[in-house]
């Protein structure tokens, strides 16, 4: 089988002929670096959300350029919320952007391959799972995936006076697998399509208005080659516990699903003035076993609030942004009961809501960029925030609450040396007096939803662990 470097390098070289234009680009050598550097080290990634639309793009800093790079990354293994460990994960991509201003609007586009290895994922068999969470495919032994993504995206606006519009769309296609029994083969396909405008309140500021809808699909197969047969195969449905009455059927699964959203902003129309912005999404995602006639399962809706505030000023050679956000998530799980099946097809005779689960996440913080000269920038930006949740289970009973305080900084850099740009990044965070909280109906473990009748309660205050992240990229 190919391996993922020998995958790159062609890669590369068709993205080189997809974006023709980088070695024709009219900006000097230093105009193009400036542009890179602001835009790697700009202060809007701070409120990053905000300028995500097909028009307010146009407003982060920064010309034109056309960049094709590879990278790649080590991410170590990370215990969730959700009571599963994403394993520890290896991966390169080949990718290729552009950004092209023009007279009176902005057009973008980019292109990412990228090929990954994932070393462990303990008893979920699911692709997204944090996604999905709690109604995933599951089993006893779990193991390493192998995956590939191939992610399009681009977009396009113009004006007219003070008003602004846009369009853009983005395409993903994920494919994971493994080789060794079980065998899942994970496929999800999502397309996004984003409107937006914006109009021109004074010289100064301006306000948008974006709207965006998407399809989601995720087909996952499972199989064996040993001719003994292998393990059974769960659907799970809250912390610890499955569908019992489907254990070991049901070995392909098809997830489908769509998302609204909509938010409104207010954004500088230059670098200095103050930025606000609310959203709102709404999710909706359904289950069905294909094998046993599309029988659909459960379904998962889930509500996305959030609110950013900031202030960019500039003091001396320093650009300062304080700011602060919020974000809230509201899930809840619907699961479908059903009667006794008749040719194969099992009726459906109530539907209830079983799972119910809401955190939040606030923080504030302030961003620093230092730019002494056009060829030499730093950022720096430090936040600290709280973190809260609150899970529940109706049968078996199941309730938790959990809470932490965290806090994260970064360091950017880039520099220009001759015909060269170094740009490089530094990250670190942790997490800090967590409070977890469970009272349950005990249960066998992993993934049985026989109630016994006895109730354990814990409660622990703990140090979790600490994140570090590092990158660095040369342009020529």
């Amino acid at each position: 089988m190919t391996t993922p470097i020998f995958r790159i390098i062609p890669i590369l070289c068709i993205l080189q002929h997809l974006f023709p234009w980088i070695s024709v680009r009219a900006e000097s050598t230093d105009s193009l670096h400036s542009s890179i550097s602001a835009y790697h080290c700009g202060l809007w990634q701070v409120a990053e959300p905000l300028y995500s639309g097909p028009v307010s793009t146009g407003l982060r800093p920064g010309g034109s350029w056309t960049q094709i790079a590879a990278q790649g990354g080590l991410e170590d293994a990370t215990p969730t919320w959700q009571n599963f460990i994403i394993g520890r994960t290896r991966w390169l991509s080949a990718g290729a952007s552009t950004r092209t201003r023009t007279p009176r609007g902005i057009i973008t586009a980019s292109a990412e391959y990228r090929n990954s290895h994932l070393s462990l994922l303990s008893g979920c068999e699911t692709l997204e799972a944090p996604l999905l969470y709690p109604y995933l495919t599951s089993d006893s032994i779990g193991g390493a995936l192998k995956g590939e993504t191939y992610r399009m995206e681009a977009s396009i606006s113009d004006s007219i006076g003070p008003v602004s519009v846009g369009i853009g769309a983005a395409y993903r296609a994920t494919l994971e697998y493994r080789q060794v029994d079980p065998r899942p083969r994970n496929v999800t396909g999502d397309l996004c399509i984003n409107l937006g405008a914006l109009y021109s309140i004074s010289a100064t500021q301006g306000v948008t208005l974006d709207l965006r809808a998407a399809r989601y699909r995720h087909a996952s197969e499972i199989s064996f080659v040993n001719p003994l047969g292998g393990t059974v195969i769960y659907h799970t449905t809250g912390p610890q516990s499955q569908y019992r009455r489907f254990a070991g059927l049901g070995l392909s699964s098809l997830y489908t699903g769509h998302s609204l959203g909509a938010a409104l902003s207010m954004l500088p129309l230059s670098i200095i003035g103050v930025s606000a912005g609310v959203s709102m999404d709404y999710n909706a995602i359904s289950k069905q076993l294909v094998d046993l006639n599309r029988l659909p399962l459960c379904h998962l809706s889930r509500w996305q609030y959030s609110a950013i505030l900031s202030y960019t000023s500039r003091l001396g050679a320093w650009l300062l942004m304080p700011y602060a956000q919020w974000h809230h998530t509201r899930i809840r799980g619907y699961e479908n009961i059903f009667g006794d099946a008749t040719s194969g097809v099992y009726p459906k005779i109530a539907s209830i809501e079983m799972y119910g689960c809401c955190y939040s996440r606030s923080y504030a913080g302030m961003a620093a960029k230092w730019e002494p000269t056009h060829k030499h920038t730093i950022m720096i930006d430090g936040q600290l925030g709280t973190f809260s949740l609150h899970e529940a289970y109706r049968i078996p009973a199941y309730d938790s609450s959990h809470r932490y305080l965290e806090w994260h900084t970064s360091l950017r850099g880039a520099n220009t040396f001759g015909n060269a740009l170094l740009t490089s990044s530094l990250g670190m965070g942790s997490q800090c007096g967590e409070e977890y909280a469970c009272a349950q109906a005990a249960m066998h473990y992993p993934l049985s939803s026989t109630l016994l009748g006895a109730i354990s309660a814990e409660y622990r205050i703990q140090h979790s662990g600490h994140l570090l992240v590092a990158s660095i990229a040369i342009d020529f």
